[in-house]
This record gives structure tokens, C-alpha cells and sequence, in this order.
């Protein structure tokens, strides 16, 4: 499937925090309510995306991932999975204990600040990445690794010990 990179941040988004408003996505992707809503017009054309209205409020309305996107998200995180296990299976024993060393620093980090994210951005402002523009592309702090989060794990953690 033929995606731009906006409409697959905003799948993978969906993807990782489940159903969110609007407003919710436009901050997350740091683009005016205008572009979300062409980006999520786009996505539910191609039925990756279902907007639903909120149950408890009638005039909000949520979008989600369809079951066709969810399979859509599976199949590049499997393509995904696989390259890495070619990459990684060139690699000597010393370059993925290093890698292995990376991603045990980086599960640490995202235990020790899950707190301190919502919905993809820093909340904390005394960071260098809190204080960056949310809407400024080639600044923005990516959404963060949470360990045990849904489809953030990808495996990774308990595949790389394997290898060595």
C-alpha cells in the first residue's frame, strides 16, 4: 500500500495510542486541524482509518484503525522484523552485544521516563527536546519507546539476547 509519510505517522499513531480526537492528532503530528483532517480523509478513503463518533458525546469524534490498517501496521512490522534479523545476522558477536547494550539503555530510559510523554511529545519542558517547536519537522522528538506498551516491543528485547 502506497502511503505519504503524513499518513503513515497518523496510522502509526492510531496504531500506538488507539482512538484519538482530532485535535489530539493534529497536536501529536504538530499540523494545523486543516492538514490532520486532509491526512485522516485520506486514510479512511483507503479504509485504513474508521472515524466514529464518541459514545458519551455526540460531537466529538474519533478516529482508530481499521482491522484492514491493523493488518496493514502487522505486515510492516513483520517486514521490518525480518530485515533486522538479515542485518543483524552479518553482525559479529561483539557489534550485538553493543546493540543489545543500545536497546537495554533505551528500554531503561522508556521505563524511567513513560511519565513524562503524552501522546508522542515531552511533556517536560526543561528537556532540549520539550523545548523544541511541535511543529517544526526536523526537531521534533519522535513518539517514545515504552516497554510493555501496545505494539512498541516488537520483540526486539527478547530476540537480541538470542543472537549472542
Amino acid at each position: 500500500m502506497d502511503l505519504t509519510t503524513g499518513q503513515l505517522r497518523a496510522v502509526l499513531l492510531l496504531y500506538t495510542n488507539g482512538p484519538l480526537r482530532m485535535s489530539d492528532i493534529s497536536s501529536s503530528l504538530g499540523v494545523s486541524m486543516a492538514t490532520a483532517t486532509g491526512v485522516m480523509d485520506r486514510v479512511v478513503e483507503r479504509g485504513i482509518v474508521v472515524r466514529e463518533s464518541d459514545p458519551n458525546d455526540r460531537r466529538i469524534v474519533r478516529c482508530r484503525v481499521s482491522r484492514e490498517g491493523e493488518e496493514f501496521v502487522s505486515g510492516l512490522w513483520r517486514a521490518w522484523s525480518e530485515r533486522a534479523k538479515v542485518l543483524l545476522a552479518v553482525l559479529d558477536r561483539p557489534r550485538l552485544l553493543a546493540i543489545r547494550g543500545f536497546l537495554e539503555a533505551l528500554l531503561e530510559a522508556g521505563e524511567n521516563t513513560k511519565g513524562q510523554w503524552k501522546l508522542g511529545r515531552l511533556i517536560d519542558s526543561g528537556s532540549p527536546l520539550g523545548t523544541r517547536s511541535p511543529v517544526d519537522r526536523r526537531t521534533r522528538p519522535c513518539p517514545p519507546f515504552v516497554p510493555g506498551a501496545p505494539h512498541h516491543n516488537f520483540g526486539l528485547h527478547t530476540r537480541i539476547p538470542s543472537l549472542v
